[in-house]
């Protein structure tokens, strides 16, 4: 909507190209199903050359995590020369990584859990007998399992 009206379809084109590196990368090593979106995403912001905005160097993002970060990257559809999408690093504490959440569990947006086994995506059946139990566990341990 609005002035982005023009970058709808580079954005649309950015994140359909992000999950579907992920599939690829996801069905070559049968990784776990979040490897889509996370990684496939990953692997294109970092080849899409990002550059930090406003004067905004590395050291100063990294010593304030809790404050949004405005990144430029060239996306397909950008022209030869430029950047043509800028792309919000959101802040850590309201949108904690994997792991996080427990200590900013009183504020932050969302929350994920980490799962610590890993089962072997070839065998489904063993999925529901270790991979479930043991991510739901640690859900209920961060406050995530709400059933």
């Amino acid at each position: 909507r609005g002035s982005a009206a023009s970058k709808r379809s580079t954005i649309t084109t950015f994140a359909t190209d992000a999950i579907t590196k992920g599939m690829i990368d996801f069905y070559l090593r049968w990784w776990a199903g979040h490897h889509c979106i996370f990684m496939g995403f990953s692997k294109l912001f970092l080849a899409s050359h990002p550059i930090l905005m406003h004067g905004l160097t590395a050291t100063r993002n990294a010593q304030h995590l809790n404050e949004t970060a405005i990144v430029s990257i060239k996306a397909k559809g950008c022209s030869t020369t430029a950047a043509c999408l800028h792309v919000g690093l959101l802040p850590m504490d309201l949108f904690p990584p994997a792991g996080l959440y427990p200590p900013v569990r009183g504020h932050a947006l969302v929350g994920r859990s980490v799962r610590p086994q890993f089962g072997h995506r070839l065998r489904l059946d063993r999925y529901d007998e270790r991979d479930f139990e043991s991510l739901r566990t640690n859900m209920i341990t961060d406050g995530l399992w709400l059933i």
